[in-house]
């Protein structure tokens, strides 16, 4: 089977309005059940319009916002995301607390990791049990998120 990528471009005005409006359509639709198998982990997300802005995107108190508001109105997030490059770094690093060490570099505490970890799963567990797919269909997926998740984290650990 051949795998799509779906790579959408977040305009800074979205941002500046928290505006998820338009991707949250999509999202909705790519979850839907007949679409749910096929768009496991295929979205990466891009923002323009920071390019000459000199913070990490996560520190970036807009896109934070955009980031939270795309979550608390998606139980897809962590399910469409693809779980390697810097789109999953700036998602992750939005929906925590940030916390800042004495060389200005920005990091995450290891309880609001798990404590995020574990509201995501719960997000897909939600989603996948109202998908009405059988779940030795869903299962083998979700082993795959959760492999791919630590594998994520365990790679961001070291650096």
């Amino acid at each position: 089977m051949t795998k799509n990528l779906f790579m959408f471009v977040v305009s800074r005005q979205e941002i500046d309005n928290c505006d998820v409006s338009g991707i949250l359509h999509v999202f909705n639709e790519m979850v839907k059940p007949d679409r749910l198998l096929d768009t496991f982990e295929s979205v990466n997300l891009l923002v323009d319009g920071y390019n000459e802005d000199g913070r990490e995107l996560a520190a970036v108190p807009e896109v934070r916002a955009w980031v939270r508001k795309l979550d608390e109105s998606s139980n897809g997030l962590f399910w469409l995301l693809c779980k390697f490059g810097r789109c999953m770094d700036w998602v992750v690093f939005s929906l925590v607390p940030l916390r800042t060490m004495p060389n200005g570099r920005i990091y995450m505490e290891t309880d609001d990791l798990t404590t995020l970890v574990a509201d995501q799963f719960n997000k897909v567990n939600i989603l996948l049990d109202s998908s009405g797919l059988d779940p030795e269909v869903t299962q083998p997926l979700n082993e795959k998120l959760s492999k791919n998740v630590e594998r994520y984290f365990s790679n961001r650990e070291g650096g």
